[in-house]
């Protein structure tokens, strides 16, 4: 979702935009993967949340997977990410310093405005990305270093291409990379959930559920979410830095996460991570 406040201050919450429990975790818009077997409605819904059967893990295929894993190391170019970037320091900052670093080890950018890291209590979200100020992450996100680097794909989004707009809102270069999303069995298993959730409810809590649900799904439909999305999956499997590697497992394989693909599994990945390396080839990024 793309907001502005009373102040026009651009706001991207990303794909955090979900609510959390008293405890800190996160209760619901996130999601994982691809499937070993189509997700499906249950049958008879209440009050409660719509669920999804199925553990959404993905590890068909892993072979070929790994074998584009082994050769995914690219050489940075261009001017450093982290350069844009004034991190908060300490303990709290750590999460963000440590993404940030991965990400210059792999590929530089074109010139992006001087912004802020820092972490920060965000209601109902795990991280935001404000265009004039810089990118926050949740002070309880479970899942720090990899909402660091979605927050920066809303960044390159905006700055990197023709500053100042949405690249893919308004442009075409981040089309290859939505098209091969709509490829996956990821982008499929979404589209049928969709589906399913096309149909009104006579009852009144039911049908609240429903819609509530569905918007979840739709905002993980919108191109700058993809994006960002696939952004950080391809930071995470470009480099396999363990700490990045955590917090996409959590993605992949755990309830709620894991029920509204959000992510994919490494062999639904390959095709996206090929067209965002050809991209930043493309873009003088990496090499």
């Amino acid at each position: 979702m793309v907001q502005a406040d009373a102040g026009d201050r651009r706001i991207v919450p990303g794909w955090e935009a979900y609510r959390q429990m008293g405890n800190g975790m996160v209760y619901s818009l996130a999601g994982a993967g691809t499937s070993s077997g189509r997700g499906r409605m249950k049958k008879g819904i209440g009050s409660s949340a719509i669920r999804m059967f199925g553990r959404i893990i993905g590890r068909a295929g892993k072979k070929s997977a790994e074998a584009h894993l082994k050769t995914a190391r690219t050489v940075p170019m261009g001017t450093p990410v982290g350069q844009a970037f004034v991190v908060e320091s300490g303990e709290a900052g750590e999460p963000m310093r440590h993404a940030i670093a991965v990400i210059d080890s792999l590929h530089g950018d074109g010139v992006i405005a001087p912004l802020v890291a820092k972490r920060a209590m965000l209601q109902g979200l795990n991280g935001e990305f404000r265009a004039n100020e810089g990118i926050f992450i949740n002070t309880h996100s479970r899942i720090p270093y990899y909402t660091t680097l979605h927050e920066i794909g809303h960044a390159l989004d905006f700055f990197g291409f023709l500053a100042g707009r949405y690249e893919s809102l308004n442009g075409y270069e981040i089309t290859p990379v939505v098209d091969a999303y709509r490829t996956s069995i990821a982008y499929r298993e979404l589209q049928s959930l969709r589906a399913q959730l096309s149909t009104p409810q006579v009852d009144e809590r039911r049908e609240e559920n429903r819609q509530f649900e569905l918007g979840r799904v739709n905002y993980l439909l919108r191109r700058e979410e993809v994006w960002s999305r696939a952004y950080a999956q391809w930071v995470v499997t470009s480099s396999q830095d363990v700490k990045l590697l955590e917090d996409l497992n959590i993605l992949q394989r755990e309830a709620p996460y894991a029920d509204l693909f959000a992510q994919w599994s490494d062999e639904d990945f390959v095709r996206i991570a090929s067209e965002i390396e050809r991209l930043f080839a493309r873009k003088g990024w990496l090499r």
